[in-house]
């Protein structure tokens, strides 16, 4: 591996700056940069990091240069000085509208808050109109609704992940019960009032799961039944939207050929006139529920 002073050099060339540049955006004398360059100069950490700021060096080769110059790493790239890197609930609904793919928006409850017009073409139904009762668009109450549910092919799977998730999330059976979580414990007895078959599996499959610890990112497979599609596969990715975990991004991401098919088909024929559906007060309901 190169020497620190020599991947500052390659740093510079990739940028495409002068020595004169990069003294300018650290703030010190372009025959120090020169200095440091040809390693005929020692600096010190601050002078160090400055230049590493000014080159926007990645987090690999800024770990390298640090350490190589004897100082720990500080885990800092460019991207640190972003003036906010998550996402707000405009943007994020902004976000999946240019999705490829079916996306929708959940809050920390599972409410859905936003949906592309893929995903709606994929759940058929026009969100500005469909489920509009309290807790119908609840992802953890519409497990026992029998025009979602029964078209869910692998839905034990899918929906052993998802309690697994709520359970790691809120603590085990706190995660419904009214004491703890009133609102997640509302959408359990919406739930509860559903198709009997679907209620007795999700309560088997409560009592035998284990919380799962709870990370950032996590995922969850779906297979979907839709009535003229077809049988469409999905490995929904789920990420934070934004920094206190309040809206997450579920991107229902085609595995095979035959599922992209069939979201072009419903993009084409299936979700006409339908549009991004965007509910800003069910997220400003959950937030000042939260708070």
């Amino acid at each position: 591996m190169a020497d620190w002073s020599t991947l500052l050099r390659d740093l510079r060339d990739r940028e495409g700056l002068t020595r004169r540049e990069v003294a300018s955006r650290a703030a010190i004398a372009p025959a120090t940069v020169k200095a440091y360059e040809l390693g005929l100069r020692h600096p010190s950490r601050e002078l160090l990091a400055a230049v590493l700021d000014a080159l926007k060096a990645d987090l690999l080769t800024r770990n390298q240069v640090l350490a190589g110059a004897g100082f720990v790493p500080d885990g800092r790239t460019h991207a640190d000085r972003l003036e906010n890197e998550w996402f707000t609930f405009e943007e994020a609904a902004a976000e999946i509208e240019q999705s490829p793919f079916p996306a929708h928006l959940g809050s920390e409850t599972m409410d859905v808050v936003a949906a592309n017009t893929a995903m709606q073409g994929v759940w058929g139904v026009d969100l500005r109109f469909d489920h509009r009762r309290p807790f119908e668009l609840n992802l953890l109450s519409m497990l026992s609704a029998a025009d979602v549910a029964d078209r869910i092919e692998n839905w034990d799977e899918a929906t052993s992940i998802a309690v697994s998730v709520l359970k790691g999330h809120y603590g085990g059976d706190a995660a419904i019960q009214v004491e703890h979580n009133p609102y997640l414990a509302a959408a359990m007895q919406h739930f509860l009032e559903g198709e009997p078959a679907y209620v007795q599996r999700l309560l088997q499959i409560w009592a035998a799961v284990e919380p799962r610890k709870r990370k950032r990112r996590w995922a969850y497979p779906v297979t979907w039944l839709h009535p003229e599609a077809g049988r469409l596969s999905f490995h929904v990715q789920v990420n934070p939207a934004d920094a206190v975990g309040s809206i997450s991004f579920n991107d229902w991401i085609p595995i095979d050929e035959a599922t992209w098919a069939g979201v072009r088909w419903l993009s084409a024929n299936g979700s006409r006139g339908v549009r991004t559906y965007v509910a800003r007060e069910r997220h400003d309901a959950y937030l000042a529920l939260a708070q």
